[in-house]
């Protein structure tokens, strides 16, 4: 265990500002919904949607308050390692409770196609799966930095490169979600039946590329930090990417709620079947 230079120490200081600061967004967001959400999503019957939006709506408080509390409680110091491995694999299951969601609204966009939904079931179980290893290499030699009081307990540098697998395999599971969305829009344009669409599917479409667009940008930064910051930085924009995972995820079902309640008396247009609302 190292003891941390003054540039570090002035590293470790921006990065809790910003877990501060991404937490306070949470909560910002959790309370500016507060009615959606009880309208439209503790209301509703019992659902995996239902179940996938209030895991990734709370339980990011979870993590990100172990993940604040080990920076600032001496108590915690002995067992920075095992809250380390424990924060990581909570929020990486976190995460992929959210891409869980996106799923869903692939899958309710394409009518419940049940090929589509054993293909989401095959490919988030793969996800999960490949995860695993370079989690588990991660957690078996974290670099946990000790800092005398009365400073920070306990930081943990992410300056193994081996968890940019992780990102990895989000890129391409959120750059498949948007690609059958998009050719979902393709084709629903191409074949004359937009002018008969719902606000709904507007909504999802858009939303939709309205994430993944956000989700790219924080990649981009993530991996730009994985590679060439300082491993006092390096984990800089781990917190804001699980926050914001947490927080456009759960905006997406909200928000195509409060349309499709506005919206409930229109079908689906000719593509047949049951109200995409129904999924979501």
């Amino acid at each position: 265990m190292d003891v941390l230079s003054l540039t570090d120490l002035y590293d470790l200081q921006l990065v809790v500002y910003i877990q501060v600061a991404f937490s306070a967004l949470l909560i910002y967001d959790t309370l500016l919904n507060i009615n959606q959400e009880l309208e439209h999503i503790w209301a509703s019957r019992w659902s995996i949607i239902k179940c996938l939006y209030l895991w990734t709506r709370y339980s990011t408080f979870l993590d990100t308050a172990f993940l604040i509390a080990k920076h600032f409680d001496l108590a915690l110091a002995p067992s920075c390692s095992r809250i380390t491995n424990f924060d990581t694999i909570f929020a990486g299951l976190g995460i992929g409770f959210a891409e869980g969601i996106l799923m869903v609204r692939t899958y309710a966009l394409y009518n419940r196609s049940r090929k589509l939904l054993f293909f989401f079931i095959f490919m988030w179980t793969c996800i999960i799966g490949v995860n695993v290893w370079p989690v588990v290499k991660w957690s078996d030699h974290p670099d946990d930095t000790s800092i005398p009081p009365p400073l920070p307990a306990c930081n943990p540098e992410s300056s193994n490169d081996i968890i940019l697998v992780s990102y990895g395999t989000l890129l391409f599971s959120e750059t498949i979600i948007v690609l059958l969305t998009l050719w979902k829009g393709f084709y629903t344009f191409r074949n004359g039946l937009y002018v008969r669409q719902s606000q709904l599917i507007t909504t999802f479409y858009r939303d939709g590329l309205f994430w993944y667009l956000a989700m790219q940008a924080v990649f981009i930064v993530n991996v730009v930090f994985q590679t060439t910051a300082r491993p006092s930085i390096k984990s800089i924009a781990d917190t804001p990417m699980r926050i914001l995972h947490s927080v456009l995820a759960c905006r997406l079902v909200v928000h195509v709620r409060c349309v499709a309640a506005k919206d409930q008396e229109q079908t689906f247009g000719s593509l047949g079947g049951t109200y995409p609302s129904t999924a979501i």
